[in-house]
């Protein structure tokens, strides 16, 4: 019995979407806005059957149970609801929707945090008796021959095989059957007998639609005495679209299994199977990442193939009620059960957003009612990884929903218009709808970490009775860099914004000042241009050009920005990083292509926020604060905006805050280079590691860690300590020792920081060597506590004066003279030289 390809299913995902990347423009050649008098050929309206994608879509499954399951639900344990994760820690790991990319959350505890290019292990569980894991559960679950199917002894007794007395046992016997459902194919049996009688005739069954993916688990798990239930619900998916009040067509089962002491939940049919290639149709694509598309989509069926999708084995409940509603309330397994109807109106979140840890800061519904036109939608990611995440969108209107002269006029490529503004601020990323029509709107948005690609996170339809009057254009097409300083600002070495808010609100003539943290590599190697954008063409090169000024401070590596509109309306400011290229030519003879990276929206028609004149004060000296580059006038400024009760949440002091974070870990680096101490380095360097500041401070990194490893170097001499104490036991006895051994002595009583004064008396060495073993001050005890040592003037000067010392002999007379001095020489001699390598690194620090 063999296992399906699903080489072509995205790994644990419902649907993928791969994000392309569009030509630099070229210096002097910013991104034009969209003409408002396009004509047929910037834009055309067709009909596409299939659009190709590799989806994976979650279906219905549409068989029937020809044989009715016996209930033992009264010999079961009760449901309880569950307070979070049901998963056992270490057992069920977190679904892997990215490879090497988790967003993990990170303590103090923590010594890294997983990110891309980090290897991951999917599988973490590992029995006390033996290394039975995930990995070799599955592997052993797939490798099972048609044989083991023939009856269920055979099977349940394979599948269980050794794991009856690991403590998990319960859990590993039900990861071992869906497992092994997943692999299963059914279409090579045709002499095989349609019946419930053994495993392979009731794969029979579910060939023919006669059964139940969720009735054949529930069988295999009771035939290995594994507490099972089915649960009859509905579902979101597959033809589900957002708004749908009607559930009755999404009738659904899934299964509930009591193990490790609680219920959890488990969709053995979405598990094991996916749809390829679906599609709804009834819609028209209007818009995607920014540009203009005016293109029907057809409905599609899909095919059908196998999968095996983690998420749906034992899904969080909290998170699996948005896609399954069970009929008998306890099995929602929540502390606060819904109904029926609010299931129906919660928003259609896919398993990525929760994979993502994103949390929806909008209208809790999967319908929204425009208001004047305009509808918002806003997520949030988490602090930690947000700056590492893309997001995207797709824009539809559902056919025949406008009065069709007005969805005809619109869609007439003259007069179609780009309708989301999608910007980010930090953690929260907004898109805001416009609607020049009245109508049906569905919003898609799609993400992922930076280079990856985006998963679907959310659907939303937008519903308008009252289309937004004069609909401008928005003034450029921003493509998956969006609005706002993103991952693609600090791949391209922009940190550290002083205005993390995608939109920005202007008044006309008006200048805002803007700066960011560049990375090194941007003032040496790059070029930096900087213009702004109308959406009126009479207005958008040498008028606006003097509205734009910007400089690049090689000293603090920052890039300072004066920007300011000519009057009302909205512009694009959009900033690019050029490379030169000796294969391109601009227009103007010059050999540098541009890269847009990142972009600001900036709007006299967004209202401004009011504050009183305290308030006002309080942010002018923080804007103050912000440029002078001044860690203790920055606090000072924060601390008034706070007294003065600005809201936290204004764009400005957030910023501000981010800026003071990083000023305090970039310190915190510069002092490990006065300390020269290898814990407080280590402890430094963590810190800015699980901080979202650690490319800001790669330059300051790189350094810190060269000094930790020299100053480990230092470490690695304490490991040989026990090794010379025969050497110095050896040397004790020694009444008048050849020169060549009393200066080696010498030599390493100095560098242990021993007075110099009586170093030159034999007999006073002697006393030392005698109290060598002295946990306090013995000899051994002082030369393990070389590293603790901070490496500064006066160790540097104890460290030149021993280096004089040692210099009056080489190692090979020491070694003829005394063979145990010898080895006392040479870790004098290691030691000293790692001393001062620490200090030339702290120097270039």
């Amino acid at each position: 019995m063999g296992c399906n390809s699903s080489n072509n299913i995205p790994k644990d995902y419902d649907e993928a979407k791969k994000v392309g990347k569009e030509p630099a423009p070229k210096s002097g050649d910013t991104v034009r806005s969209r003409k408002k008098n396009a004509t047929a050929d910037d834009v055309s309206i067709h009909v596409d059957d299939i659009e190709l994608s590799s989806d994976c879509v979650i279906e219905l499954e549409r068989g029937k149970d020809e044989v009715e399951l016996s209930s033992a639900d009264g010999d079961y344990p009760d449901p309880e609801p569950s307070s979070g994760v049901v998963a056992v820690d270490g057992i069920k790991p977190a679904t892997q929707w990215y490879t090497n990319w988790m967003p993990t959350a990170v303590t103090d505890s923590d010594d890294t945090r997983r990110r891309p290019g980090t290897e991951v292990s999917v599988f973490s569980h590992k029995s006390k008796r033996a290394a039975i894991n995930f990995a070799s559960i599955d592997k052993r679950a797939r490798e099972a021959s048609v044989a083991v199917a023939r009856t269920y002894n055979e099977l349940i007794s394979y599948l269980t095989e050794g794991l009856a007395d690991d403590p998990n046992h319960e859990i590993l016997v039900v990861r071992a059957i869906i497992v092994w459902m997943s692999t299963q194919n059914a279409d090579g049996m045709a002499k095989v007998p349609a019946n419930t009688d053994s495993p392979i005739g009731y794969l029979k069954l579910l060939q023919q639609g006669r059964a139940t993916y969720s009735a054949f688990f529930t069988v295999l798990c009771r035939r290995a005495d594994i507490a099972c239930v089915q649960v009859d619900g509905y579902a979101k998916c597959a033809d589900y679209q957002p708004g749908d009040s009607d559930m009755q067509s999404l009738q659904c089962n899934w299964n509930v299994v009591h193990v490790g002491g609680a219920w959890r939940v488990v969709h053995p049919f979405w598990i094991c199977r996916a749809l390829i290639g679906h599609q709804t149709g009834g819609w028209i694509k209007l818009e995607t990442d920014g540009k203009i598309v005016g293109r029907k989509i057809n409905a599609a069926s899909g095919t059908l193939r196998g999968a095996f999708k983690e998420y749906y084995f034992f899904t969080n409940p909290s998170e699996f009620i948005y896609r399954c509603f069970p009929i008998d309330e306890k099995w929602q397994l929540l502390q606060k059960p819904i109904s029926l109807e609010r299931f129906t109106s919660l928003p259609y979140l896919l398993p990525p957003f929760f994979g993502l840890k994103m949390k929806l800061k909008s209208k809790s519904n999967c319908l929204l009612k425009s208001k004047n036109g305009v509808c918002n939608i806003e997520i949030q990611a988490p602090e930690l990884t947000a700056h590492e995440i893309d997001v995207t969108y797709d824009l539809f209107l559902k056919e025949g929903s406008a009065e069709t002269e007005e969805e005809s006029r619109m869609l007439e490529p003259k007069n179609m218009q780009r309708l989301v503004l999608s910007s980010r601020n930090g953690e929260n990323f907004s898109f805001e709808t416009r609607f020049p029509v009245e109508g049906k709107y569905k919003l898609v948005v799609y993400g992922g970490p930076h280079n990856y690609p985006l998963l679907r996170l959310l659907e939303c339809r937008m519903d308008c009775d009252s289309s937004l009057q004069n609909c401008c254009l928005i003034p450029f097409n921003p493509n998956k860099v969006g609005w706002g300083p993103g991952p693609t600002a600090e791949s391209a070495g922009l940190f550290i914004p002083s205005h993390r808010n995608g939109v920005i609100s202007v008044n006309c003539k008006e200048e805002v000042r803007m700066k960011f943290q560049l990375d090194k590599k941007v003032i040496r190697r790059y070029d930096v241009k900087i213009s702004l954008i109308d959406s009126d063409e009479d207005q958008w090169n040498e008028k606006l050009k003097n509205h734009i000024k910007y400089k690049v401070e090689e000293e603090t590596r920052e890039l300072i920005i004066y920007a300011s509109v000519p009057g009302d309306g909205e512009y694009a400011m959009v900033i690019g990083i050029g490379l030169a290229n000796d294969n391109l030519e601009d227009i103007d003879g010059s050999t540098i292509v541009y890269k847009n990276v990142c972009n600001y929206f900036l709007s006299t028609w967004t209202k401004k926020k009011y504050f009183d004149p305290s308030q006002r004060m309080a942010k002018c000296k923080l804007e103050k604060a912000v440029f002078n580059n001044s860690l203790d006038e920055l606090d000072d400024a924060i601390r008034k905006c706070e007294k003065f009760k600005v809201p936290p949440d204004d764009d400005e002091l957030v910023s501000a805050k981010k800026r003071l974070e990083y000023l305090k870990l970039k310190r915190a680096l510069q002092e490990t280079f006065l300390r020269r101490n290898l814990s407080v380095t280590k402890r430094t360097l963590k810190q800015v590691t699980n901080s979202i500041y650690r490319r800001a401070l790669s330059e300051e990194t790189r350094r810190a860690e060269l000094l930790q490893e020299k100053l480990e170097l230092l470490g690695g001499f304490t490991q040989e300590v026990p090794a010379l104490e025969p050497a110095l036991a050896q040397i004790y006895p020694l009444v008048h020792p050849p020169d060549e051994v009393h200066n080696t002595m010498e030599a390493l009583f100095l560098i242990i920081n021993e007075p110099e004064d009586y170093l030159d008396d034999w007999g006073y060495i002697q006393i030392l060597l005698k109290e060598r073993l002295d946990p306090h001050k013995g000899a051994l005890h002082r030369m393990r506590a070389i590293p603790d040592k901070a490496v500064d003037e006066d160790v540097l000067r104890v460290a030149r004066k021993t280096r004089a010392i040692l210099s009056r002999h080489s190692e090979e007379q020491v070694k003829n003279a005394h063979l145990a001095a010898a080895s006392i020489y040479r870790w004098t001699d290691g030691v000293i030289r790692a001393q001062m390598s620490a200090a030339a690194t702290t120097k270039e620090g």
